[in-house]
């Protein structure tokens, strides 16, 4: 992550580089595993709010798998949701590739869920059963891309641990 004054000095990305970027990379791992959308069966219809506290934007997402709903908008969030999650991008993206365990995030106080917990933990549960690594099945679509994807995120982890 950048200093937080050189942070403050640049201009926010524009939405349509990560609603794209992030729309491809999650319906292409949908695509993938078509087995994780029936172990949230009962909670399709969730919309679920991933909020990195701090980047300029969270996404809302619902995971139905014929329409699978993905939207990245700035803050403050006017949409509504069922269920919240939010701690920084870290925490967010090892809690999804399986790095961190979503109990300890949440009792440490890392994350914070709010709303219909039942379905959060149904969500943990079914990303914990999937075989591989999520962001990098996420990040495959980015074809020659897909390994400098992943470095940065690799060097990410190690800086943060």
């Amino acid at each position: 992550m950048l200093p937080q004054p050189l942070r403050r000095c640049l201009p926010p990305v524009p939405i349509i580089f990560p609603q794209t970027i992030l729309h491809a990379g999650v319906h292409a791992a949908a695509r993938r595993h078509p087995e994780f959308f029936s172990r949230l069966e009962k909670y399709q219809n969730t919309m679920f709010l991933l909020d990195p506290l701090d980047l300029s934007f969270a996404i809302s997402l619902r995971l139905q798998p014929q329409e699978l709903f993905l939207q990245v908008q700035r803050r403050p969030v006017t949409t509504s949701y069922d269920a919240r999650i939010a701690g920084t991008l870290l925490q967010l993206l090892r809690l999804l590739d399986g790095q961190m365990d979503g109990d300890a995030l949440f009792f440490s106080r890392d994350i914070t869920i709010e709303g219909n917990t039942a379905a959060v933990v149904v969500l943990r549960h079914a990303l914990d059963n999937l075989d591989g690594n999520l962001l990098e099945e996420m990040t495959r679509f980015l074809g020659p891309f897909a390994q400098l994807a992943n470095s940065v995120l690799n060097r990410l982890y190690r800086k943060h641990i």
